[in-house]
């Protein structure tokens, strides 16, 4: 049941004076200041527009179970706009703390979701004046972070526009990672005497942790001198394989050599007619005793 006496008004079904009732009453707690008093006020307005709109709703012949509200209700989407409506026309359009309690308040959250929401907020927020720059910011900030991206991004933009929001700068009374960390700081100190703990130990381990980097380096090198010796050796056959393909090619050369000497012999021994086992004699010679040969040879025939 909703509690008229807080709001200092009769049970009634206008909007109006519920308005400015709460309007009245939240001036006088000063939100920023009493907020746990705020919070109390804030849920009897909710309950008294709720509790107007069943009046409202009872006049208009409307059965009982249509009465109660429901997320997917556009009588959420209502009851949101009187609020914002209030807040915009009066004294409290400045107040983060009151703009506060309605943008982050659960029972909205779904509601700002839906493509109903941004049309209908964002056509009341473009004939808004009068507001300050943190406000405009922290509306920013609110709808980035919770609503669908894809969605939200023209509606973002259209409040950067009527806020002349020209930085991408959030206001930051307590955004949300603060948000966070304050949920979950209790949980971190309850996990703090436990490191305190490990810590020590952890820190009596290191001598002897660094007393075996002489030992790993001593290691390291031996087996980059391992790996050195191996390159050499490596090297080395190389070198073995390049005097061993010099040799071979000197070989070739003096078998090419020898070939043709033979044939000039030939050439020279048939053409003086000389005798049979001379030129036997010479081609044996040439086989034996290779560049030598070849000398004593010109010698001979010359």
């Amino acid at each position: 049941m909703t509690d008229w006496k807080m709001l200092k008004i009769e049970p009634c079904d206008d909007y109006k004076t519920i308005n400015e009732a709460f309007t009245k009453q939240v001036i006088s707690i000063n939100p920023e200041r009493n907020p746990s008093d705020y919070r109390r006020l804030y849920v009897t307005y909710k309950e008294a527009l709720r509790e107007a709109a069943r009046m409202i709703a009872v006049k208009d012949g409307k059965r009982a179970e249509d009465l109660d509200f429901n997320f997917n209700d556009d009588r959420y989407l209502d009851e949101f706009m009187i609020i914002i409506g209030n807040i915009c026309s009066g004294e409290l359009k400045n107040s983060h703390a009151v703009w506060k309690s309605v943008i982050d308040d659960s029972d909205y959250r779904t509601l700002q979701r839906t493509d109903s929401f941004i049309t209908e907020f964002d056509s009341y927020m473009s004939n808004v004046s009068g507001l300050d720059d943190n406000i405009w910011k922290y509306l920013i900030e609110h709808f980035k972070v919770y609503g669908f991206a894809a969605q939200n991004k023209k509606l973002i933009a259209n409040l950067q526009k009527y806020g002349g929001v020209k930085q991408d700068v959030f206001y930051g009374a307590e955004p949300v990672m603060a948000q966070v960390q304050r949920i979950t700081m209790p949980e971190q100190r309850t996990v703090m005497p436990e490191q305190r703990t490990i810590i020590p130990e952890q820190c009596s381990k290191i001598p002897e942790q660094c007393s075996k980097i002489p030992e790993q380096c001593s290691k390291y090198l031996n087996n980059v001198q391992k790996y050195l010796n191996s390159v050499h050796q490596y090297l080395n056959s190389i070198s073995r394989c390049r005097t061993v393909l010099i040799r071979t090619r000197r070989l070739q050369d003096i078998c090419r050599n020898r070939m043709t000497v033979s044939y000039q012999i030939n050439q020279q021994i048939s053409s003086d007619s000389l005798n049979v086992s001379i030129h036997m004699t010479l081609q044996r010679i040439i086989c034996q005793h290779g560049d030598i040969c070849s000398t004593n040879l010109s010698i001979c025939i010359f």
